[in-house]
């Protein structure tokens, strides 16, 4: 079509992965599940890599799994199991039978995330799906599942294990010499907005030996009270020797004496267990453990923390016995025969170890997750974004590369997990970046140069207009109140919550900046109060009061985590999540919070209105994921809500055209895709045509011609991955998208949308105004990195030339483009198709010679007049000066 997605990368700062698989028979043959970025295949080891996912409902993984009797056989359930607070969800199991040529869903759709897949050794019609079910709520299937006709049917697995609304299975596993025998481990967990609750009475290991028809509870020498998150591997060697992963309450006595979490190990098939090892670092979100197939006395705990045994558990080393590329394990596969060739998954993408010890490789996959991006005037212009555990990174848009974009043309730029990152339009060095939790900085991209710009006590010029000594969370948290800004600077344990303010001040996980639309060095950033600066962040005023619900029951997380506490800041709620400045009349401020609450200011920040009432059909404690200010009116502004994590997955999305006292729903025939829902993440308003919008959402882009009252996909080329940020390149009409868990992607000049009026549908044939085109010439400055390089696309080269054709033609269309000054043209016969078409014209002719040859010597003749009166003017000048 004529809008057609290119992914520029990049690709080596990967997102997570989830899931790994490879043939036992050929190592150099494995699938990969990305945590959001779809099914990758390799049959060398990693050299190259293919998705082979595009084209199916979700780009979200939990768990893949070949066949071993028949490798054309591969399972793939989609939803990551893992318990983040960005996970994303999944439509149900899928199976290939051509070696991933195709897949076919088969089931399960209701699952949401899917933990396990694990095949019977020999039978290619059973296997089983450990399914976690809904993380944010308790709709829908979780459990056990089995199939014994290749999924055209399943079986919940009830007898013997718990079945309760938030209680699902993490993790499934057979007797290689009996698959009769099966180890299930059942997990009970639920996350909110404001906390994430890992473990609880009900979960705990089981066994069947009649296929799952029955279970058991395996108790000996096991935790005794609540467990969490569960992992178990059996000994291929020896089956009755198993290896778990326990997640059990962290307060227990550091004792191998009393069981509590962390690594056992059972030597005749679950009987009883042997508690081995202490280890408590966020099981809920690594939690995994992986015994050497052919070296019982090898274990290795894959996990963030990482450690491992070579005496079966008598002593344990930090670190991994084989390399992984990354400090943020979630799997890994250990080939049977050559125990030295190791695949591992981490936040940092998919590496493979092929020799002992090191020798590790990275698989280069564009799967970077995306949080928010921004783009600069250059030209190219540049992309710039954040991402999840990966730091922030600009990329252009395009090179001179011959060969694409390559990961050599990323730079890094900030640390941590990126967010939102603004380049000022006028002074592209200027950079404004946002890290986890409120932490802000400006960078001169010329010289690297880091300012932090963090409001601090000392930073915000009315802080103690604000500051509340008595402040509930302030007197639990802190040992030390501050009466003065600058004693703030000394307190130990200032940083509780994630904030260099005391706990009055609450940051998001992904705290929103904005930059003005009418001056970039005025710039915004949102707690629960908003700050504005007019100085590029060297100092800050408070122009709000706090805009959020402010509960006392869900503002503060440090109890977050259940029988592991975990308190990152990706729990903090009751914050300010979108923030925007009007591009019509700087007065007027939009803002949005994670806990239901839509407010706007005319004066500001002097008086603040909340509308929230006036939107109908608003949820109950939406997060406002998005708020975009009108660019045609300074009343109009959109509202999204990503409502998913009350376990609602419907979308919201409304318009006010009079500052708020109205709205208007625009979901309209925006489908709403059966169980998984349809999320929308973000908004954006062309800035030429008031009726163009975009839509991002968790399963791609929707686009309206016509101010929202219909839609259709936008999806020509782009998997059905979460796309978190859009943006209209003010100049060049390129429309950018910034997806969690595929990298950039960029549609050419979407210009031709704007020129869409009736009348120019109801013409015959339209040539629309098109862009100036820039020939550029090569300019190769990298040597050849072999098959491991990636390259990400640059646009299609040559002048767009797009056209309107109100019905598909019969025949070709003839295009010809016409030189009047040299008489050259260059016809082009491509195929027509009702409505967009778009043609590249490669700046030649196909004009004869002696045509050409006859203008050449026209032309030579006219630039020979030229020099010579030139010559003329400028000895008659002379001559003057000399009398």
């Amino acid at each position: 079509g004529p809008f057609q997605w290119r992914n520029i990368g990049p690709s080596n700062m990967m997102g997570r992965i989830t899931s790994i698989d490879a043939l036992e028979t050929d190592h150099r043959v494995a699938v990969i599940g990305s945590a959001s970025g779809g099914v990758w295949l390799t049959r060398n080891a990693g050299t190259t890599v293919e998705s082979i996912f595009d084209d199916y409902g979700t780009q979200s993984i939990g768990a893949v799994a070949f066949f071993q009797g028949d490798p054309d056989i591969i399972w793939v359930g989609t939803g990551e199991a893992a318990n983040r607070n960005s996970v994303g969800w999944g439509d149900g199991v899928y199976r290939s039978t051509d070696g991933g040529e195709t897949f076919e869903r088969v089931g399960l759709e209701d699952t949401y995330q899917i933990a396990e897949i694990v095949t019977h050794p020999t039978d290619p019609e059973v296997a089983y799906v450990a399914a976690l079910g809904q993380l944010w709520g308790r709709r829908g299937s979780r459990g056990l599942f089995r199939t014994t006709d290749g999924g055209r049917s399943w079986t919940e697995l009830t007898n013997g294990l718990p079945d309760l609304p938030t209680v699902g299975a993490s993790d499934v596993n057979l007797d290689p010499s009996n698959p009769q025998v099966v180890y299930v481990g059942m997990y009970q967990r639920l996350r909110q907005p404001w906390t994430m609750t890992s473990g609880g009475p009900d979960g705990g290991i089981f066994k069947s030996t009649d296929g799952g028809e029955s279970f058991h509870k395996l108790t000996v020498g096991l935790p005794t009270g609540e467990t969490g998150m569960i992992d178990v591997d059996v000994y291929r060697a020896d089956p009755r020797i198993l290896v778990a992963y326990v997640e059990a309450d962290e307060n227990l006595p550091f004792d191998l004496d009393v069981p509590g979490s962390g690594i056992y190990r059972s030597e005749d098939a679950g009987e009883t267990w042997r508690y081995i090892h202490r280890h408590t670092h966020r099981p809920y979100y690594h939690g995994k453990v992986r015994i050497d197939p052919t070296d019982d006395q090898r274990i290795q705990i894959v996990a963030r923390g990482a450690q491992y045994t070579t005496d079966g558990g008598e002593t344990w080393r930090e670190g991994k016995y084989y390399s992984s590329g990354g400090g943020d394990d979630h799997d890994a596969w250990i080939c049977p025969q050559h125990p030295e060739v190791v695949y591992s998954a981490t936040d940092q993408g998919a590496h493979v170890q092929l020799a002992d010890g090191g020798h590790l490789s990275m698989i280069n996959m564009p799967i970077g997750q995306y949080y928010a991006i921004g783009v600069d005037m250059r030209d190219p212009y540049w992309v710039y974004g954040g991402l999840q555990d990966n730091g922030g990174w600009v990329i252009p848009s395009r090179t001179r590369n011959r060969n694409g974009i390559r990961n050599d043309h990323a730079i890094e730029v900030n640390g941590g997990d990126g967010f939102h990152m603004e380049p000022d339009p006028t002074d592209w060095r200027t950079v404004y970046t946002a890290v986890h939790v409120g932490y802000f900085g400006r960078i001169d991209m010329l010289t690297r140069e880091k300012t932090f710009i963090t409001p601090t006590p000392e930073s915000t010029i009315n802080f103690h207009d604000f500051y509340d000594p008595d402040f509930s969370e302030t007197q639990t948290d802190y040992t030390i109140n501050p009466e003065e800004a600058w004693a703030w600077r000394d307190i130990p344990n200032r940083t509780i919550n994630g904030s260099i303010l005391p706990p009055q001040f609450r940051w998001n996980w992904n705290s929103p900046l904005a930059m003005s639309p009418s001056n970039p060095h005025t710039i915004y950033v949102g707690g629960n109060y908003v700050f504005k600066s007019t100085d590029r962040g060297e100092t800050w005023r408070i122009i709000s009061p706090d805009l959020t619900g402010n509960d006392p029951e869900t503002r503060n997380s440090t109890s977050s985590g259940g029988l592991v506490r975990d308190v990152t800041g990706a729990e903090n709620n009751n914050t300010v999540y979108a923030l925007a400045e009007s591009p019509r009349d700087p007065e007027v401020v939009w803002a949005g919070s994670d806990d239901g609450h839509v407010h706007v200011t005319r004066d500001g920040g002097e008086s603040w209105t909340e509308v929230t009432s006036s939107i109908p059909g608003f949820p109950d404690r939406g997060w406002v994921s998005r708020i975009e200010a009108g660019h045609h009116a300074a009343g109009t502004a959109y509202v999204t809500v990503d409502n998913h994590r009350m376990g609602d997955n419907d979308p919201y999305v409304w318009k006010t055209t009079d500052f708020g006292d109205n709205w208007t729903s625009l979901v309209g025939d925006l489908p709403v895709p059966g169980a998984r829902g349809h999320t929308l993440h973000t908004i954006v308003e062309d800035p030429v045509a008031p009726g163009l919008l975009f839509l991002g959402t968790e399963f791609g882009v929707y686009v309206s011609t016509d101010g929202g009252a219909t839609w259709e996909a936008f999806m020509d080329g782009l998997p059905p991955v979460a796309v978190r940020d859009l943006i209209i390149h003010p100049r060049d009409a390129d429309l950018v998208a910034g997806t969690h868990g595929r990298s950039i992607w960029i549609v050419d000049d979407i210009s031709p949308l704007r020129q869409l009026t009736p009348e120019v549908r109801s013409s015959p044939i339209h040539v629309f105004e098109g862009p100036v085109a820039t020939q550029w010439l090569d300019r190769t400055n990298f040597s050849n990195r072999g098959s491991l390089d990636f390259r990400g696309e640059n646009p299609r080269r040559g002048a767009r030339i797009s056209f309107w054709l109100p019905d598909a033609p019969a025949g070709s269309v003839r295009v010809e483009v016409i030189d009047p000054v040299s008489g050259g043209s260059r016809i082009m016969e491509v195929r027509g198709r009702q409505g967009v078409n778009r043609v590249y014209w490669d700046f030649g002719w196909d004009t004869p010679d002696d045509v050409l040859d006859a203008y050449r010597t026209r032309l030579t003749g006219i630039l020979a007049d030229i020099r010579e009166r030139v010559r003329e003017t400028r000895d008659t000048a002379l001559l003057r000066s000399h009398r």
